[in-house]
This record gives structure tokens, sequence and C-alpha cells, in this order.
């Protein structure tokens, strides 16, 4: 029978440095989309795909990769 235990030693560590990670992509993202929002000299068509790719990264940031985070914490393997 496997053993379907949780090896905290691991999985914090990784949940930490991928919550990281998600803040800091969900943050900048944010930043991106202000300054060109918020500066009128920012706004360009190249800007404005910028903006377009940082709010499709926003997106990701917050629906798949903390989904994806949980399962690589709870799917930990040791080694």
């Amino acid at each position: 029978m496997p053993d379907h235990s949780l090896d905290l030693s691991r999985a914090v560590p990784v949940g930490v440095v991928l919550a990281s990670f998600i803040s800091f992509a969900i943050v900048g993202n944010i930043l991106v989309i202000l300054a060109v929002v918020c500066n009128r000299h920012l706004r360009t068509p190249t800007n404005y795909f910028i903006t377009n790719l940082a709010m499709a990264d926003l997106l990701l940031g917050t629906t798949v990769l903390p989904v994806s985070a949980t399962l690589e914490v709870i799917l930990v393997r040791p080694s």
C-alpha cells in the first residue's frame, strides 16, 4: 500500500518558493498595467501590446498558477 503522507520538510520550502513566484508575477503585471494606464506618454501601440501581454499573464498568475503550485506541493516526491 503506497504511503500518501505529506513530507512537510520538502513541501513547505517548495510552497514558499512557488508562492513567491506567483506573488511577484501578479504584482509585477499589475505594475506594468498601471504604468501604461496612469502615464499618458506610455500610451503607444507598442505599450498596448505589452499591456495586453501583462493582462494575459495576470490571468495566468491568478487562475492557473495557484492550482499548479498546489498540485506541485501536494505531489512532492521524496528523493
